[in-house]
């Protein structure tokens, strides 16, 4: 493994121990990389000494993409070839993107109970467009309901502690959200949690986007624009979050198989720690985040469309008056919606 690293770049190291490390490039040899200004991915916790990782230990490298697509915090005056640097090593999220939302993991808002706090998140998922939601509990499905659901906004993370809630009843305004037909709810293997919420609390999670079936949908796409009449029909699997992470974002597959499964036992021990509570948090805040970039995937044919419907009118150097609209045109490709 050749590294080609600038100091200064921002780094994710994934481990064979499994554990993730994100941090700040600044010395390097063949053998080994450098990091100060070190965070620990698990458990969010910053690290304030140099840490060297040596070839050996290392199981992959990840370069945080910066807001112009370029690494971050360039200084060519001070390089060392130390992995060949390509796009298969960049995370596919602008800097301050993918900085925000290591920021949301840890400011998630925790509810064990409903104060003035958990009315005004009730407010904000209100008027959100989209929400992730995760349903974690021990075991949980039709006969067994959750212990935590977790929802995130664009911008904040929720845990709401159902099993510290000792309700008789489902809360009636979460019972609201779920039920909404305006808000999208966007989650991972959705199945279970559906199957959980009407059976043990009669909530019908309404208009859903599962991130696992968008998945499985565009794969078998790829599968079917590659594959010939004389090769074998290939089978598509169903990916786990931190799968779907890895091939959509590029992200290390460890930082989200570290938050464990949502059906551990770990999940009904009170009090919930904060590493537990972070753990809550990483599952739901990379949903929406995926999401849009599963939709735009599988529209990718009519977003190249409407691209080319605008980049004729920035091609255009002056204004011209559409006498006609010719919709016809949209269906052949685009290249002048203005018959004269």
């Amino acid at each position: 493994m050749k590294f080609n690293f600038t100091k200064g770049d921002r780094l994710i190291l994934e481990l064979s121990d499994k554990n993730v490390f994100e941090g700040s490039y600044d010395f390097g040899t063949n053998n080994q990389i450098d990091l100060i200004n070190v965070v620990d991915l698990e458990t969010r916790n910053p690290i304030q000494a140099r840490l060297t990782f040596y070839q050996h230990e290392i199981v992959s490298v990840k370069i945080v993409e910066s807001q112009n697509g370029c690494k971050s915090d360039l200084n060519n005056s001070d390089s060392t070839n130390t992995t060949i640097q390509d796009s298969s090593n960049v995370i596919k999220l602008p800097r301050d993107e993918y900085d925000r939302l290591q920021t949301m993991t840890q400011n998630f808002l925790y509810f064990a109970t409903a104060d003035k706090r958990y009315v005004e998140a009730i407010a904000h998922l209100n008027n959100c467009e989209n929400i992730g939601v995760v349903g974690l509990g021990l075991d949980f499905g039709p006969t067994k309901p959750i212990d935590l659901l977790v929802m995130c906004s664009w911008d904040q993370v929720y845990i709401f502690d159902l099993f510290s809630y000792q309700y008789a009843n489902f809360p009636a305004d979460l019972k609201d959200l779920l039920e909404s037909p305006y808000i999208k709810k966007v989650g991972h293997n959705l199945l279970k949690l559906v199957e959980s919420l009407w059976y043990c609390h009669r909530v019908c999670l309404k208009n859903i986007f599962d991130t696992q079936l968008a998945d499985i949908e565009v794969e078998k796409k790829n599968v079917a624009n590659h594959e010939t009449q004389l090769e074998p029909v290939t089978m598509v699997m169903k990916r786990s979050l931190s799968e779907c992470l890895r091939i959509h974002l590029n992200f290390p597959s460890s930082v989200i198989e570290e938050a464990g499964d949502v059906t551990s036992s770990k999940w009904k021990e009170r009090p919930l720690t904060n590493s537990r509570k972070i753990k809550a948090s990483l599952l739901a805040v990379y949903l929406i985040t995926l999401k849009n970039t599963l939709e735009r995937t599988m529209l990718k044919e009519f977003y190249g469309k409407l691209e080319s419907l605008t980049e004729n009118v920035y091609k255009c150097s002056t204004y011209q008056a559409c006498v006609k609209f010719d919709s016809d045109v949209i269906k052949n490709g685009v290249k002048n919606v203005c018959i004269e």
